[in-house]
């Protein structure tokens, strides 16, 4: 999914600009947060509390995150632990997000296991 949005992403032409990520997590938490609340998910929000910056496409980045969120929580529709963490972090220069829920394994593709979407911390 995360390889599809990002060659989808790669063909549109765009002026790469600085885009907080910690504002932009928060904001799709918050848009997200009724919702999860009612299908009885719990939100661990780790995400720095300082400001984080990548260059790119805020809609783009927006879509892909918001994307991943929704996968996480459709996930968890038969889960009897709903837990989604969400994490930022900067390793080595780059930005590190982390998105983590509690499904069964059984239930996932490896593939759906892990997803990095790679991009240098500014």
């Amino acid at each position: 999914m995360v390889a599809r949005l990002v060659s989808f992403a790669a063909a549109e032409q765009f002026e790469a600009r600085p885009v907080c990520i910690t504002t932009l997590l928060r904001s799709l938490i918050e848009f997200r947060e009724g919702d999860w609340k009612a299908s009885g998910i719990r939100v661990r929000n780790l995400t720095s509390r300082e400001p984080l910056y990548v260059l790119g496409s805020q809609g783009q980045l927006e879509q892909i995150f918001l994307n991943l969120l929704v996968h996480a929580e459709q996930s968890l529709a038969g889960a009897p632990q709903k837990t989604i963490t969400i994490r930022t972090s900067v390793l080595a220069k780059r930005l590190v997000v982390e998105v983590a829920f509690t499904a069964s394994p059984g239930s996932r593709k490896p593939e759906e296991t892990a997803a990095v979407v790679g991009s240098p911390a500014a």
